[in-house]
């Protein structure tokens, strides 16, 4: 109250001093009544300062003579005892103005009081005038952070932790030796005892306690030091489903199947229970001797050092009594670990579709043919079918499982019960739980950073990556084939047996058949296909492709054709199988080809004799592998291939297209009408050149010779330019990184005129002060722009366009910025050194600003004067 008043008065708010005076008093709680009234009745009301001093002086004589009571009151019942201290209360005299206070209260005292009384119910009278002897205390309810305790009364204040008293009045177990507890978290709270006064607990825990035949376990017992002896709640074990029955010498503790556990005997008028041996499983650190020890042996365990110490292995060392097992909380944070997977024989599912694993894989190093990064995979647990999913991105993970969900359930006629994965957020959203919510499908999850739990996701997706990997090395194929080597995977994997399907498929589980592989070639195989689209009679009628999987719609092959850079599929398809097409990766280098998986396989050379074996496989044997599938047959999975997007497209499909919009007529002075040029589609297909994000995608893509010219060309004009030079890096700085950015520039026609590399340094790693200080750089505005278009409109004014290649090059810097080499370029002989920038290369924070400072030097020395309003405009 008198902050609030200070506060008020900083704000230029006075109150008036009767008034705060009031308002203190009518603030103070019902037990200072007597007070209040004795201030209030006085002749003249006293000032606020001396109402200030009277309340402290009261609220300190008051807690002095609470001190002086007995703190061991039984709380559950208020004895005579208390009532006379209460009564003793309120008939101490303060000061001299207390005498008149006390005539006002027998005035008021001859009043008829018309209430009830809270002890005997009666009307007339007040509880504290109540002659009845069967007088109650009102007991106020426990709220979440308090508890209610029952003192042990008696003049022996020695504490006696080996003692539990059967208490009906504590909400809670309390114990006062910490060395009893087998688990600990510490959490104050506070502890209610009689004449409102509380004691502190500092923690909660799981404490054993030793009966005669055996060991009880209490839950959620609170860690209170201050305690005379520990308290064992009648209400908590009750609730728990316990039977306390008391007698006239003993107390009956029971459990649920009535079978004596506790017997506590009266003494004092208390039911006690004795503990003659306090012991646990595991106890808590108390001994000073051992923890020294223990600490000074790092945190030996205990067992070794009971070892040491009872066998005399050392000398200068002699302790009794380790307890084998004990919990330090220092061994808790650094020794934990996991606990062991218990691995299941049988499985939990009767039927398909009752439980379905899944997980995400990638994101890849190289982008699909269609532009994909990522794949998920759908496994059913029952038949342990596999289906794969491709995806640009984490976000359609749920597109893709409504997809997956639609196609199983209308081709086995049964719903997903259940789904088990791990705690992404491409899992864990509104959008997914409300789905799963509306269809009734049981959402299991794995703890977090426990990938075991989803077990047969996880090693699913690496059994497809290897397998994946094993086809592209084996077939020397680039990776941006990943796609169709990983859907190539999923569809042999389907045709495997398995240890949880006892020499079963999971195509012959999910099928009801088993299924024939008549049809299956080698990977990445030269094969020669049918072109029926081609009309010369003496034109070749088959053109050569590799191969790279299964169609899904249809029974045909993928082929992929390296001219056009797209997936075909074809039925009349003639292989050589064991021949493959070096040509697609000879720009390649082993290192860079797998550079998208964490491991090394040694690349695996095809038997010569394979070769001559598969070179007369013709059109006929071919046809009757296809005749022998069931019409069912189809791939193995209901994903969204390749086919399905840009990257697969039939052959009418990538002939030119006439768009909207009126032609343009094209004038060449020859005799003749003028030529039409129609607006055409599919001409410029971007997807086809791809712009690379990174130098092994550059480096391993269809362009890869032009890139490294493009590089080459950027890092020798650096070079020319002495932008930077190759030091020792100083101690206490930091080199920052470096980056390629590539773009493909192409004509009016849509044609590709030019591949641009540049190398732009990672300006997010400087630092304010070390490495830069200013970075603004005026910029002009549009409106100054058009302005001047308009003046040269007007005055029929030529106007110049001036582009400076590699502007950022021409200003020197400043600061002392480091480097890391190009990757690419880093020098065989000093691979540890790095760059030091005499140049404000691009992507550094301070570039713009020191380009701007030299443009406008080189301005201001020929003549030109930087306008006053418009700095970026000179004239």
């Amino acid at each position: 109250f008198v902050e609030t008043v200070d506060k008020l008065a900083e704000l230029n708010i006075q109150i008036a001093d009767d008034l705060k005076a009031i308002m203190l008093l009518s603030s103070l709680p019902s037990s200072w009544e007597t007070f209040v009234v004795a201030i209030e009745t006085r002749d003249e009301l006293p000032t606020f300062d001396t109402v200030k001093t009277k309340i402290l002086e009261e609220g300190t004589r008051r807690q002095e003579q609470n001190e002086r009571e007995d703190m061991q009151a039984v709380y559950a019942c208020a004895n005579k005892s208390t009532y006379a201290a209460q009564k003793q209360l309120s008939s101490v005299r303060t000061h001299d103005w207390q005498s008149d206070a006390t005539k006002e209260v027998k005035k008021q005292k001859k009043l008829k009081f018309k209430g009830k009384c809270f002890n005997c119910q009666r009307s007339g009278h007040r509880a504290s005038e109540c002659r009845s002897s069967n007088k109650v205390c009102n007991i106020s309810a426990a709220n979440e952070e308090t508890s209610n305790c029952l003192m042990f009364g008696s003049i022996d204040e020695k504490q006696k932790k080996n003692i539990w008293c059967i208490d009906s009045g504590a909400t809670s177990h309390m114990c006062c030796n910490k060395s009893l507890f087998i688990s600990f978290t510490k959490k104050e709270a506070k502890i209610m005892l009689a004449a409102d006064q509380y004691v502190e607990s500092y923690g909660t825990g799981t404490v054993l306690l030793q009966s005669e035949k055996r060991k009880i376990e209490l839950q959620n017992v609170l860690y209170v030091p201050a305690l005379r002896m520990n308290f064992l709640s009648v209400s908590k074990a009750a609730q728990f489903g316990n039977y306390i029955m008391f007698e006239k010498e003993t107390a009956l503790v029971r459990n649920k199947e009535k079978q004596l556990v506790l017997k506590a005997k009266r003494i004092n008028n208390l039911y006690l229970y004795i503990e003659k041996k306090v012991v646990g499983v595991v106890n808590m650190l108390t001994n000073s001797q051992v923890t020294m020890w223990h600490n000074r042996y790092g945190h030996l365990n205990f067992k070794n050092l009971s070892e040491l110490s009872e066998k005399e292995l050392v000398h200068g060392m002699k302790l009794k009594g380790i307890p084998k097992q004990v919990n330090c909380d220092t061994c808790n944070k650094a020794k934990i670990c996991a606990l062991p997977f218990v691995q299941k024989t049988e499985r939990s599912t009767k039927k398909v579709l009752e439980l379905v694993h899944t997980d995400v894989c990638g994101p890849m190093n190289v982008k699909s043919l269609g532009g994909n990064r990522f794949f998920v995979t759908f496994i059913d647990d029952f038949s342990r079918k596999t289906f794969v999913y491709f995806m640009k991105a984490k976000s359609e993970v749920f597109k893709k499982f409504r997809n997956f969900k639609s196609f199983v359930e209308c081709q086995m006629d049964c719903k997903i019960k259940a789904i088990r994965s791990d705690n992404g957020k491409e899992y864990i959203n509104s959008e997914f739980d409300n789905f799963l919510k509306n269809c009734g499908i049981k959402r299991e999850l794995t703890v977090p950073y426990t990938p075991q739990q989803n077990g047969v996701a996880e090693r699913a997706n690496r059994t497809i990556v290897e397998m994946a990997k094993s086809l592209l090395i084996h077939a020397n194929l680039g990776q941006f084939l990943w796609a169709e080597a990983v859907q190539t995977a999923v569809y042999l994997r389907n045709r495997c047996p398995t240890k949880a399907l006892n020499s079963r498929t999971p195509f012959e589980v999910w099928k009801q058949r088993k299924p024939s592989v008549k049809h299956l070639r080698i990977f990445g195989s030269r094969a020669f296909a049918l072109d029926k689209t081609n009309k010369g009679k003496f034109d070749a009628k088959g053109r050569e492709y590799i191969f790279v999987g299964y169609s899904n719609t249809a029974k045909a092959y993928r082929l992929y054709d390296q001219q056009r850079r797209i997936i075909v599929e074809r039925r009349d398809v003639k292989f050589i199988e064991g021949e493959f097409n070096t040509s697609i990766t000879s720009e390649i280098s082993s290192s860079q080809c797998n550079g998208d998986f964490a491991t090394n396989i040694i690349r695996l050379k095809s038997p010569e004799n394979e070769q001559s074996a598969t070179e007369n496989v013709g059109e006929r044997e071919m046809k009757n592998d296809f005749e022998d599938l069931n019409e069912e047959d189809e791939f193995a999975t209901a994903s969204d291939s390749e086919a399905e997007q840009s990257a697969t497209s039939s052959e009418q499909d990538e002939l030119p297209k006439r768009g909207r919009g009126r032609p343009k007529y094209i004038r060449t002075g020859q005799p003749g009408r003028p030529k039409k040029h129609f607006q055409l589609l599919n001409v410029n297909s971007t997807e086809d050149d791809e712009t690379p994000q990174s130098p092994t995608e550059a480096l391993s893509g269809q362009h890869a010779v032009e890139w490294r010219k493009s590089m080459q060309l950027e890092y020798d004009a650096l070079i020319a330019n002495n932008t930077w030079s190759l030091v020792d890096l100083p101690k206490g700085q930091k080199a920052i990184g470096s980056k390629w950015v590539y773009r493909i520039k192409r004509d009016a026609s849509g044609n590709i005129n030019k591949f641009k590399s540049r190398l732009v340094a990672k300006g997010c790693g400087q630092q304010l002060g070390v490495n830069y200080w200013e970075t603004f750089s005026p910029v002009i505005r549009y409106e100054t722009i058009r302005m001047l278009f308009a003046i040269a409109a007007e005055k029929q004014l030529y106007m110049h366009h001036i582009d400076i290649p590699n502007a950022y090059l021409n200003s020197k810097l400043e600061e002392n910025v480091f480097m890391k080499q190009p990757e690419g370029f880093i020098s065989k002989k000093y691979p540890e050194k790095v760059l030091k920038l005499q140049k404000a290369i691009y992507g550094l924070k301070q570039s713009g600003r020191i380009w701007n400072s030299t443009l406008d030097a080189v301005l201001t020395s020929i003549g030109f004067k930087r306008c006053k309003h418009e700095l970026q405009s000179t004239v």
